[in-house]
């Protein structure tokens, strides 16, 4: 039989937001509680307290840690290139049986010697591009670039995006 503290381990730890937000301590665990009560009771087939999936999400809290040191990975802003109207011989790969992308732009950001090393590089950029509903089309990546392909409705927002994780306003 499934626990309180399973089901919610299995809940949280699914969502990468959700584990990486408790790792940080900025999510507020009653109000987590809450929102994943439904499911845990679907899960275990009873009732079970706000308390106790509380006192689950307070356990899992203090065991939830990244499994390497993020460090500081770009000590300068690296090069960002934006690429609009891509000829459709570039993108023969994006073709699938009837249905064809039109209308793309990409965004490439060079990498650091430190960047290849990190495990998560990719996630950085790709967190902050589907926390905002921005699809990446394609991407492709080297030991030197990573390649983000967009359509082109898209690619202003996820430049302002990218720049963002370097630039800090004034």
């Amino acid at each position: 039989m499934v626990t309180v503290p399973e089901a919610t381990k299995k809940i949280v730890m699914r969502s990468r937001y959700l584990s990486e937000a408790m790792s940080k301590r900025i999510i507020n665990n009653s109000s987590l509680a809450r929102y994943i009560k439904p499911e845990i009771e679907e899960m275990l087939l009873k009732e079970v307290s706000n308390s106790a999936i509380i006192m689950a999400l307070q356990r899992m809290s203090s065991q939830i840690k990244p499994k390497y040191f993020k460090g500081n990975i770009f000590k300068t802003p690296p090069q960002i290139i934006v690429r609009s109207s891509l000829e459709s011989g570039e993108m023969k790969d994006l073709e699938t049986e009837g249905f064809k992308l039109t209308d793309l732009s990409s965004i490439t950001i060079g990498l650091s010697k430190e960047a290849v090393k990190t495990p998560g590089i990719l996630y950085f950029f790709i967190k902050s591009l589907a926390w905002e509903g921005i699809n990446i089309i394609s991407i492709s990546s080297s030991t030197k670039d990573v390649t983000l392909i967009f359509e082109k409705k898209d690619i202003n927002r996820a430049f302002n995006i990218i720049q963002s994780l370097f630039f800090k306003s004034g």
